[in-house]
């Protein structure tokens, strides 16, 4: 794993770019104990809450506590949702490019109780940026091709992530790699990687789960990239865009929460490729990156620090 410690120390000169649908986590943190009167129920004493960046936001972080330098790129409402998370994104050491639209920034209120999530409350407005809110947008991607050694994409399908915005990005900046949205998959053609999970694979591909092969091989035909496809325990399947399809398994040890998993998986192969790895050394590593992550409960990265300690001890094995 030499390899993996030499880019490590390459990733604090890596400037990366997070493009998508930024959003605030919200926590509330209690305790379970008793069945409602009222209805079949459980009630959870609330204990404390926390708020945290996410989707776009996340990714960002994520990047920032790998060592990168982090710049985020997303629109918000002018509403209190989005001045939590312009100081979540400032406490993490991340520059927030914000754009202003006329709708309420995403809130994902989750409650967990046992360290279990037992619930999950959306609070969102999926709508397509006004055309001034585009045309800013536009504008920022196109000032800030030159200062950056990749950009991720992180498309949750709420109305930033458009065609026009893909087919710039994969015109202007060298390394794109995009956490997808099943129904945008066409929209990707041109980017060096993009992260679905299983489930989205399949949706995008129309291709039964069940089918591994025939999915990878098929979104490769589709849009020209490398397909990196996370399977949860099952580790994850590489189909680079062209050559053989590299299987990977889990190194997870223990799995606590998936929460935000994709998003460290993206910025750890995203930094790595930025750095000068091989897709199947920025995928060896953002598999060890998720196996620390999803040990964690909650909106959660991983350091540099913590990674060279899991290789520490797969070298004493």
């Amino acid at each position: 794993m030499r390899f993996a410690l030499d880019l490590l120390e390459r990733f604090c000169e890596r400037r990366i770019l997070v493009v998508g649908d930024v959003m605030v986590d919200r926590y509330i943190w209690g305790i379970v104990d008793r069945i409602s009167p009222e209805a079949p129920v459980q009630i959870v004493r609330v204990a404390r809450e926390s708020w945290a960046p996410g989707g776009a936001g996340n990714t960002a972080c994520n990047v920032a506590a790998l060592g990168g330098q982090a710049t985020v790129v997303g629109i918000v409402g002018r509403d209190d949702a989005g001045k939590k998370l312009q100081a979540g994104l400032t406490d993490a050491g991340i520059a927030f490019r914000q754009l202003f639209d006329d709708r309420r920034t995403t809130v994902k209120t989750r409650i967990e109780a046992r360290n279990q999530q037992i619930l999950r409350i959306d609070r969102e407005e999926v709508t397509p940026p006004s055309a001034e809110t585009e045309a800013a947008l536009v504008e920022v991607l196109r000032s800030e091709a030159e200062n950056f050694d990749a950009v991720i994409v992180s498309d949750y399908a709420k109305g930033v992530v458009t065609p026009d915005v893909m087919a710039l990005l994969a015109e202007l900046y060298p390394i794109v790699t995009v956490d997808p949205t099943p129904d945008h998959v066409d929209w990707y053609r041109g980017v060096s990687l993009i992260t679905p999970n299983h489930v989205e694979a399949s949706a995008a591909a129309g291709i039964p789960e069940r089918d591994l092969d025939r999915i990878g091989r098929a979104l490769v035909d589709r849009t020209g990239a490398g397909i990196l496809i996370t399977r949860g325990e099952n580790g994850m399947m590489l189909f680079p865009a062209s050559g053989d399809p590299i299987a990977v398994p889990t190194d997870a040890q223990e799995v606590i929460d998936a929460v935000g998993a994709g998003d460290t998986v993206i910025s750890v192969a995203t930094l790595a490729l930025a750095s000068g790895a091989s897709f199947e050394q920025a995928v060896r590593l953002s598999n060890l990156a998720a196996g620390i992550v999803v040990a964690k409960v909650g909106t959660a990265t991983v350091s540099p620090d913590e990674i060279r300690a899991r290789i520490g001890q797969i070298a004493e094995v």
